[in-house]
């Protein structure tokens, strides 16, 4: 992975680099494994989930966030449970939980014929894809503590695991939404 950073740097990425907190050091290899394996995630889901199944688990997601923060028995549950793990486990499994009940809800729902978005660039879909992965990833680290997801994110913490990191991950799509509608009425003229 050195050999992979020299290279970067050789090319003049190696700035960049390091603004990110991605130094040459043993734990910048890791962070920079998770860039790299992170944003081919987002690529091979975006392609392989489509544009209408992408827009309905953002969708989800929303939903999925709206449960988590008005589900008033966690606590009750983490009691009954009787898990020696802490309550962010219980916290994150819930909310993965109800966001993939709805996602299978919604897929078999009418909502999936109001929602196609047949006119969608394949640019559109990627930036669905990015921006859902974005919300996900700021919505479960929310739910840790900050010393567990500073480690698991090192230098990209600032981007996710903050409240207005969270804000804008939430913001975002929403703001995008109206490109949704833009591209479909432009068609039809």
């Amino acid at each position: 992975m050195e050999k992979v950073y020299l290279l970067l740097e050789a090319v003049g990425a190696g700035s960049a680099l390091e603004s990110l907190g991605l130094g040459a050091g043993a734990g910048s290899i890791s962070q920079m494994l998770f860039v790299l394996l992170g944003a081919l995630f987002v690529f091979l889901y975006g392609m392989t989930l489509g544009k209408t199944r992408a827009f309905i688990s953002l969708l989800a997601i929303y939903i999925a966030f709206v449960f988590d923060a008005v589900f008033p028995y966690l606590g009750e549950l983490y009691q009954i449970s009787g898990l020696p793990y802490p309550m962010y486990f219980l916290r994150t499994g819930l909310f993965l939980l109800v966001y993939l009940l709805i996602c299978i809800a919604m897929n078999r729902s009418f909502l999936k014929v109001r929602f196609s978005l047949k006119d969608f660039s394949f640019f559109g879909v990627i930036l669905v894809n990015i921006l859902q992965a974005g919300l996900l990833t700021s919505i479960l680290i929310s739910f840790v503590p900050t010393e567990v997801g500073e480690g698991w994110l090192g230098g990209f913490y600032i981007y996710f695991g903050n409240p207005q990191a969270l804000f804008v991950w939430v913001m975002l799509p929403l703001l995008m939404i109206p490109s949704f509608k833009r591209r479909k009425e432009k068609t039809e003229e």
